[in-house]
């Protein structure tokens, strides 16, 4: 139930992605109610209903919001 987006740097960071909110949609069109994305691209999103969303900076950042 949980999806995971974001394209990873060299050095563990979690850069922004295009198309993130169409991304979204077809994450809850599918049944996802958690998803983990670039905190760049959270803020820039109007908010999505039935789905917890999470931004992160880094890739250590999203293994501990996700265990």
């Amino acid at each position: 139930d949980v999806a995971v987006m974001g394209e990873v740097g060299l050095a563990g960071e979690v850069r922004a992605i295009p198309q993130c909110e169409r991304r979204v949609a077809e994450c809850v069109r599918l049944g996802f109610t958690t998803i983990v994305l670039p905190r760049e691209n959270l803020r820039r999103m109007q908010a999505a209903e039935g789905v917890k969303r999470m931004g992160v900076d880094t890739v250590m950042q999203a293994i501990s919001v996700m265990f």
